[in-house]
């Protein structure tokens, strides 16, 4: 992508002023009249006065309501990021812990006795999940039995408040403990458990990973919260908010006491939401921002402090006050005025400026036509221009929407200069291409713009989303994952309506990979996974298309633009590198090698039919695939009655 070019700056020649030294004879001079309305004047200064007071009045106080929300909006911001953040790290344990339990369960199922502990796969597994200090197998007793960091403790974890839930509850699969010392550790701890079963279902034990308090604090640390911010991780209201880690002030963990304020603003908004209140700890009055996270009982909560983010207002507050008191010592009270309000319009100007030049979003004028009005920096750079040169005055939607490969979208279906002719705002998610033909996913949304009620074009703000896709991408494969996969589909399907367009689906599936794993072992059938998703990702040559794991051995590639034909040939490339690899498959009775099965659905333009249909259609061509011998491909194109039947079909489970 080009560097962003430096805007020139403006030169502007100043005129020249030319003063009449001619000074006028005094009999023609004008004079100020010997007697003045003293009454007059002094009432015109005074309202003068108090007219300027009151405007400055109001401008201090629309600048701390700005202040105040701005820093409201950056407690939100902070604090999605920190429980996105967190959300991850303590999903990442708990599917650690699952598949720990799982495989330990599996041991003692296949005759390994009640001590088997699976320590290969638990140090395996600790060692992807540096954020625990430690993961523990208790047996059904409470019975330290493995411990991957220490040597086991003698005491027994039977006493701890967790193992007798677990042990009470056989419905219980995992929990998130209260604050802890840690035996083996020895420091503040949060255990996240997970059930250990036997085949009827029976309590047999726990897995337990321990997570340091001062991991949470780290990361609190890292932010920029001011010099007397404050960050909390709390449980939710299922667990009466107890207090499991906080940075500045310090509190008891543990303790439960929290603001009314807060009880009454998450009662009313328990997922997310904004409050004021001064730290019962301290004293000192906070914005705070709290969000549940997502799946686990705990919220996490930032507190701006007000003396922190209010300092800049109290400076401009005192020049405010300082103006005001020059203000009154001028005698010229409607020049001082015309200067001032002169002030506050550069300085606004000025704002805006560099709001539009330094803000990470690309903004986009665009006239009644779709020409580029003007657009800021981060757009230049994002769309791949030199300069602004290069889009003033052209058709931004032939340039983000002329795709090469696929048909365009046509002007007349896009939402960015349609919709919003009707509505006030569109907010979409779209794949915008670069002027030298690279495409990128974006999120935009799209202002219209009126004057006297007539729309007179529209404001598009986007911002990139490629720093988004690790957090859409399959750890094990680097495809992309199931959630990326769902959003993309829909996407896609939205785009093939408005452009009709051809669209084709591929579910891939491994054949016989259970009897792989009982052969090789888990972890070649791990690397034999990484393989067939290379050989998927070689055989896919446009970057529009894209693949995915659906989930287990299942591998998914949806390709826009696409006929059966040409579904087919991605199919044959995706079997020819994989026999390109031979890769052993000694349990398979298909052949010596790895091999899959394929189920192609492709979809024509003007097919009534519904994503629901395409993957069950897809579904069935695999399972048609599969029930002929496997190793082979399925391919079926949809027409209305097709998608008509898909629908009706029950769901095929491939054996």
């Amino acid at each position: 992508m080009p560097a962003q070019p430096t805007p020139a700056t403006a030169q502007h020649d100043m005129p020249t002023i030319h003063r009449d030294t001619h000074q006028p004879h005094p009999a023609t001079a004008w004079r100020l009249p010997v007697a003045r309305p003293h009454a007059t004047l002094f009432a015109f200064v005074l309202i003068a006065n108090l007219f300027v007071y009151a405007v400055l009045g109001v401008v201090a106080h629309l600048s701390y309501l700005q202040v105040k929300e701005k820093a409201a909006a950056k407690s939100r911001s902070l604090n999605a990021l920190l429980a996105e953040n967190v959300t991850a790290e303590l999903e990442r344990i708990k599917l650690g812990l699952v598949a720990c339990a799982a495989e330990v369960f599996r041991q003692r199922r296949e005759g390994a006795g009640p001590e088997a502990t699976a320590p290969d796969f638990l140090h395996l597994v600790r060692r992807q999940l540096p954020m625990a200090a430690n993961l523990i197998v208790i047996d059904r007793a409470g019975t330290v039995i493995f411990s991957t960091d220490f040597p086991p403790t003698k005491r027994s974890a039977s006493e701890r408040a967790y193992f007798q839930r677990f042990a009470a509850d056989p419905s219980l699969t995992f929990q998130i403990s209260e604050p802890l010392l840690g035996w083996m550790v020895e420091k503040p701890v949060l255990h996240l458990v997970a059930r250990i079963p036997t085949r009827d279902g029976a309590f047999d034990g726990l897995v337990v990973a321990a997570v340091t308090v001062d991991w949470f604090i780290a990361k609190f640390q890292a932010m920029d919260i001011g010099e007397q911010g404050a960050v909390v991780l709390r449980g939710d209201a299922s667990r009466n908010f107890d207090l499991l880690a906080r940075f500045r002030p310090t509190g008891k963990i543990g303790e439960t006491i929290v603001s009314d304020t807060f009880r009454a603003t998450i009662a009313a908004h328990p997922a997310q939401g904004t409050y004021e209140a001064n730290a019962g700890n301290d004293g000192i009055h906070r914005t705070f921002s709290y969000q549940k996270l997502e799946g686990l009982p705990l919220i996490t909560l930032v507190g701006l402090a007000s003396e922190d983010y209010l300092v800049e207002w109290q400076h401009r507050a005192l020049s405010l006050l300082a103006v005001a008191l020059g203000f009154s010592l001028m005698t010229g009270a409607a020049s001082a005025f015309v200067v001032r309000a002169w002030r506050r319009q550069a300085e606004s100007a000025e704002q805006i400026r560099l709001l539009l030049n330094y803000t990470a979003s690309g903004i986009i004028g665009l006239d009644r036509q779709g020409h580029c009005t003007f657009c800021n920096p981060a757009a230049v750079r994002m769309l791949g221009a030199r300069s602004e040169q290069d889009l003033v005055g052209q058709d931004i939607h032939a340039i983000i929407h002329g795709r090469a490969e696929a048909h365009p979208c046509r002007p007349a279906a896009c939402p960015m200069l349609t919709e919003v002719a009707a509505a006030d705002l569109g907010i979409h998610r779209d794949v915008f291409w670069q002027l030298d033909g690279r495409g990128f996913p974006v999120e935009y949304w799209a202002h219209p713009q009126r004057r006297k009620g007539e729309f007179i074009g529209t404001v598009v703000t986007f911002i990139d989303l490629r720093d988004r896709v690790l957090a859409n991408t399959d750890a094990l494969t680097e495809l992309a994952n199931r959630h990326r996969f769902d959003e993309t589909l829909a996407a896609e399907w939205s785009r093939r309506l408005r452009a009709e367009d051809d669209f084709a689906l591929l579910l891939i599936d491994v054949d016989h990979f259970k009897a792989y794993n009982d052969t090789h072992g888990h972890v070649a059938g791990d690397d034999c996974l990484r393989q067939v998703a290379r050989a998927i990702q070689r055989a896919l040559e446009r970057e529009t298309d894209l693949a995915a794991r659906y989930g287990g051995e299942e591998f998914a590639c949806i390709l826009p633009g696409t006929n059966e034909a040409g579904a087919w040939r991605v199919a044959e490339r995706i079997r020819a590198e994989l026999a390109s690899l031979a890769l052993p498959h000694a349990g398979s009775p298909v052949g010596p090698c790895v091999t899959v099965s394929i189920g192609i659905v492709a979809v024509p333009p003007g097919c009534p039919a519904e994503v629901k249909d395409v993957l069950r259609a897809a579904d069935a061509q695999l399972y048609k695939a599969k029930s002929a011998g496997r190793d082979r491909i399925c391919a079926q194109t949809l027409d209305a009655a097709a998608a008509t039947a898909a629908e009706q079909a029950p769901a095929q489970n491939g054996a």
